[in-house]
């Protein structure tokens, strides 16, 4: 199941969004949740989001109560130029979220064992949450070859049982650290977010299609349904 949003432009759409993302986390508070678990993705296009709520949302009293952890990274130096953590963290912070409630991927320089480091951070929150959701809100970006987080096309990411794992970026080779399928999936509200006609493709793929594992963005099932967020330009070749 799935739900979609078109925004007339990048703009709109992180005006739209932040929105949503604000609501949903002071409805959470309001009812009586005192910790806040947002899962965030990397990349360019989280940075007008996280810009936007700086602006118009800094002073709401959620930051207070959310714990930030990281959907994927790039395994690389937090100062490095690709870090998905270097990249948001001055955003974060000028939310006003305390430091100890940051929770960076791959402060371990073996990838493997940094993956295995976030497993058992995530586990630590299944420990206390049991069957409820592991995230309050899970924030995706979608690639053109189909792939979310830094789960990739030819893995059959559907037998993943730790909630963290070591991948490798196809292409670069580049060592990446990835939140798992059984992890992604038991986020209470799971978003998606698209811009530009280079996603129009892939976004009615995934869109429109059913569960392939060609497609690993299609494997996200959360409990409710899947949101999408998602430009005019990206938004090009779904049905009218």
């Amino acid at each position: 199941m799935k739900t979609l949003y078109i925004s007339s432009n990048i703009e709109h759409l992180n005006r739209t969004l932040a929105e949503r993302i604000i609501n949903e986390l002071e409805s959470a508070l309001a009812n009586g949740q005192q910790a806040l678990n947002l899962a965030l993705s990397g990349g360019r296009t989280p940075q007008g989001l996280l810009a936007r709520l700086v602006d118009k949302h800094r002073d709401s009293k959620v930051w207070n109560h959310v714990q930030v952890y990281w959907v994927d990274e790039r395994h690389v130096a937090f100062d490095h130029p690709d870090s998905n953590y270097g990249n948001l963290r001055s955003f974060i912070e000028a939310l006003g979220i305390p430091l100890n409630q940051i929770h960076p991927m791959g402060s371990n320089p073996d990838t493997e064992a940094a993956a295995l480091e976030y497993h058992n951070l995530v586990n630590a929150i299944a420990a206390q949450r049991l069957s409820s959701p592991l995230f309050d809100l899970t924030l995706l970006g979608i690639g053109p070859d189909g792939h979310m987080a830094s789960l990739f096309p030819g893995t059959e990411h559907r037998n993943d049982t730790l909630y963290c794992k070591a991948a490798i970026q196809p292409e670069s080779g580049q060592a990446r650290i990835s939140l798992t399928l059984p992890a992604l999936n038991r986020s209470a509200c799971c978003i998606f977010m698209a811009s530009g006609e280079s996603k129009a493709h892939i976004v009615s793929q995934v869109y429109n299609g059913e569960p392939d594992t060609d497609y690993p963005a299609s494997l996200i099932e959360p409990p409710g349904p899947a949101i999408w967020y998602v430009d005019e330009g990206a938004a090009k070749r779904l049905p009218a």
